[in-house]
Formats: structure tokens, sequence, C-alpha cells
């Protein structure tokens, strides 16, 4: 597990037991969801299945139907136990069982070759998966209700936001300029430009940014608000970009909202702290 509080995951499972999420392929790229380490696991064997949706009380897979573990899976008697598997960084991953029960099996839309089999949870679900699932579920209420919350990157903020590099990459017209973010939010950057190539009023752009555990960077498509000189001598200019929403990636919005959170818990004073 990260670095949620204890009191943090109950939060979690109060506000999002009954949530379900849907594994989107957006969805399985953020959070990494390992596809060949997914497994449904009777009582000595395992077979692999494919996760379609899960919440804190359930989960639905996807079966062929002509798995060993069908017959496994119609049999109402025993439990089963799903296997979930997340990549973290440096070569890692979080893996755990959550025993469960089969309630239904039903065809997979209009597929003769698989099926859907909709499982419920007969134990609590573990804090890896109540963290994960919850920042995720969290993060899509943050960015409504903080979407103009600005975050001033300085370096202690770069360092918890995992932003590994001093200076950033735009592109304009498809040609990389070097930038620094001096602020971000859900929906737009601050960027400060040192050279005399600034993207003008209502041009679009692509942000880069990469994160130090992530294999890949993250690409934002945006268009330029506003520009500002700050001082012509020396070439230096403050850029705005607003983000296209509907591109904004989960990734971006996910680091953001659980930077958010964290720094939020930092501030809160202990109870009965009155010190500060």
């Amino acid at each position: 597990m990260a670095d949620s509080t204890s009191q943090q995951l109950q939060k979690y499972y109060d506000s999002f037991c009954d949530k379900d999420i849907i594994f989107t392929k957006e969805v399985i790229k953020t959070l990494r969801l390992e596809l060949n380490q997914i497994f449904i696991k009777g009582a000595e064997e395992q077979w692999s299945c494919v996760i379609y949706s899960t919440s804190f009380k359930r989960a639905a897979i996807i079966v062929d139907v002509n798995s060993p573990a069908m017959g496994m899976l119609r049999d109402e008697r025993g439990n089963v136990s799903l296997r979930f598997s997340f990549a973290r960084s440096r070569g890692g991953s979080i893996s755990f069982f959550v025993t469960a029960k089969v309630t239904e099996i039903a065809p997979y839309g209009n597929s003769k070759d698989f099926v859907l089999i909709k499982l419920a949870f007969v134990q609590h679900s573990p804090d890896d998966l109540i963290e994960i699932i919850g920042q995720l579920s969290e993060a899509a209420i943050n960015a409504v209700q903080r979407a103009e919350e600005r975050v001033p990157l300085n370096a202690d903020a770069k360092r918890k936001l995992g932003l590994i590099k001093p200076e950033n990459i735009v592109y304009i017209q498809g040609a990389p300029q070097r930038c620094l973010l001096r602020e971000i939010s859900f929906g737009s950057a601050w960027l400060v430009f040192l050279n005399p190539i600034v993207p003008q009023i209502n041009e679009k752009v692509v942000l880069r940014l990469e994160f130090d555990n992530l294999d890949e960077p993250v690409d934002i498509l945006g268009v330029v608000q506003e520009t500002q000189s700050v001082n012509e001598a020396t070439n230096i200019s403050i850029v705005t970009i607003r983000y296209n929403p509907p591109t904004i990636p989960l990734t971006y919005t996910l680091f953001l909202s659980t930077f958010l959170t964290r720094t939020s818990r930092e501030r809160k004073p202990a109870a009965g702290d009155f010190s500060r």
C-alpha cells in the first residue's frame, strides 16, 4: 500500500463502497492493471480471466465459455478467489486475492464465446484495493469541485508529484520548445518561456509531462489562452494553456488529485493539536 492513512481508507470505503469502476482501456492504463496476472482461483487451480468491473463489494469478470474455470464457477457450493495485480515503479507490482461467491452467470453482450460472471466479495476489501479504487473515484470528484485550484510548482510540489525534470517540453506546431512549469490545475497550466519562440493566443499546443514512476510521458492537448511578456530584454514570457477537456489524460487527473489530497491531509492538524 502507498501512504493513505487508515482514516483516509475508511473515508474512501464509506464514500465509494457501492461505486463500480469499469476497466476501460484508459482505466487499465492509468491504474496499470497487469492483464496477464489476473486469475480466478478455485480450491487448487487458477485460470486467466478479464476483470470487467469492480467495487469494494463486488466484481464482474469475463471468462471464455470453454475455459476449465467454468465448471468451478458453476459450482455455487464453494468460494472462489479473484486475483488483482497492479504494476508499480521500478518493475514492482501489488497483487492480492479477494474471496468471493458467484452470484450470476450471464451472456457477455451478443458473444457466444464469453460469459460475464458476477461475484460478491465475502471478505472486506484489501486496503490496497480500497486505496487504488478510492483514489480514482476521488479524482473524478476533485476534478470538478477543485477544477480551478492552482498548484504552484515549487521544488517540494514537483518532488511530491513526481515531476522529475527541471524543464518541460511543449510542442508548438509539432516542434518541441523548452519551458518551465509555474503552476498547474485540473484544466490549465502556466508556463514560463525563456526564449523568443512563444506560442500565440488560440494556438494549439501539446504539453509533455514526465513522472518518475511512469514508463512513458503524459501528453496533454491544449490551446493558448493568454501570453504575458515579463521581460522583453531577456525574452521571458508567461503562457497560459487551457487543456482540451475530453482529451485530458486520466493519469494526469489522478496524479494531481492524489497530490491535493495528500497536501490537504498534511496541513490538517491532528485531533487535539492546537499548535498550528
